[in-house]
């Protein structure tokens, strides 16, 4: 995030109305967090994939294109999201 500001859930609000109008209702997350840092390779391209498939219960080894391969470990934990967040706190 910018220097500044804040994850909130005004802003939560406001990526969700975002994505709602700008691409449709059906591509609105569940859920959104923040992330201390992106996966990037070393030409600095964001890395989607592993973290997708480390979302969906999968271990991965990563790969030897990333810059940061510490960062991925941050995303283990969204494997049982309903989990990690309770069902009354839901950004």
């Amino acid at each position: 995030m910018k220097p500044g500001c804040r994850f909130d859930r005004e802003l939560v609000r406001e990526v969700k109305e975002a994505i709602a109008r700008d691409l449709s209702k059906r591509h609105v997350p569940k859920y959104v967090f923040e992330t201390p840092e992106i996966p990037t390779t070393v030409n600095l391209k964001k890395v989607e994939l592993p973290v997708k498939q480390i979302v969906s219960g999968h271990k991965i080894k990563p790969s030897g294109t990333l810059a940061n391969p510490q960062s991925l470990d941050y995303y283990y934990q969204f494997a049982n999201v309903e989990e990690l967040v309770g069902p009354q706190e839901k950004l």
